[in-house]
Formats: C-alpha cells, sequence, structure tokens
C-alpha cells in the first residue's frame, strides 16, 4: 500500500519566477527586514528574499505581488 502525503514528484516541481524590487531598509529583526519601496513600507522575510549589494532584494514573485510591491 503507497500512502500519499502530498508531495509533488520531481517532474510537478515548478521554478518560481523570481523578481527585484528596489528599497531601503528601514529596520532588520533577525528573520525580516522592514523595507520602504517608495511607497510603502512592508516586512520581508530574510527566509524568502536575499538582499543584494546594489540595494535591490530578489524573491519570489507571488511574494512581492502578496506585499503589493509589484
Amino acid at each position: 500500500m503507497v500512502v500519499s502525503r502530498g508531495f509533488r514528484d520531481e517532474d510537478e516541481v515548478r521554478p518560481s519566477n523570481l523578481v527585484d524590487i528596489a528599497a531601503e531598509v528601514r529596520r532588520e529583526t533577525e528573520r525580516a527586514w522592514l523595507v520602504f519601496d517608495g511607497e510603502r513600507e512592508v516586512w520581508l522575510p530574510k527566509s524568502q528574499c536575499e538582499r543584494n549589494p546594489d540595494k535591490t532584494f530578489t524573491m519570489p514573485e507571488w511574494l512581492a505581488s502578496e506585499k503589493e510591491l509589484i
């Protein structure tokens, strides 16, 4: 008997689309950055984002959309 736990097969894994967002860090905690993109402040989880030296953040498109950054 095979039990499925909801995991996808390797063939079903879809790469996420990544986007770069220009933003200024206002605050930082162990787990997140509070950033300002010129219009709003939002918290970005460090587990989902990469902070780049050119003052941009790389993140999955779904997160940027959820945070209304795009």
